[in-house]
């Protein structure tokens, strides 16, 4: 549960006044699966032609957690 509250809440994994340099960023994580699921400015359906239903996304989001 803390890595999801540091995200919310802006904390950085390291101090900004740190010299140790990151050597992985973690993007696996649950607002970046999250994320990806908010559609594009531009995205539109091959199927229908039109633009995602965004309540749709945010069931999807929602199973997720």
């Amino acid at each position: 549960m803390e890595p999801l509250d540091a995200i919310d809440t802006g904390v950085e994994v390291l101090p900004p006044d740190s010299d140790v340099k990151l050597q992985y960023r973690e993007r696996t994580g649950l607002s970046s699966r999250v994320g990806r699921l908010n559609p594009r400015w531009n995205e539109v359906d091959d199927i229908t032609g039109e633009s995602p239903d965004p309540d749709a996304r945010f069931e999807l989001a929602s199973n997720i957690c």
